[in-house]
């Protein structure tokens, strides 16, 4: 075998390894950031006034829209702490921007308000 034949086989091999390696890192961090459905928010719940305080809850894609009764019900820093990147409010109305936990926390919501 030349040398240049076995420089070609060694870097073959890296690229194996590395893209072994690259496919290994993603499947590990997917198991790690895998979302339960059955997950439960009562204290996300609870931090926009609780069920009687929510009406009309609507998901558009990683954020979940919602008219409110009672704006002083709502706890932003609450909120905040329960996985919500952020929140806009306005007279009767909030949104929160959630990400890719939205349908399930969505789920929770509108099966938990009725």
């Amino acid at each position: 075998m030349s040398e240049e034949q076995l420089r070609w086989l060694i870097i073959g091999c890296s690229a194996v390894l590395l893209i072994a390696f690259i496919i290994l890192l993603i499947i590990l961090l997917k198991r790690k950031n895998k979302i339960k459905e059955s997950q439960e928010f009562p204290e996300l719940l609870e931090a926009i006034g609780g069920k009687d305080n929510i009406t009309n809850l609507v998901l558009n894609g990683s954020r979940i829209s919602f008219n409110f009764e009672n704006k002083k019900d709502l706890d932003k820093e609450k909120i905040k702490d329960n996985g919500v990147e952020s929140i806009v409010v306005s007279n009767k109305k909030a949104t929160l921007v959630i990400g890719k936990k939205a349908p399930i926390i969505y789920k929770y919501l509108n099966e938990n308000i009725k």
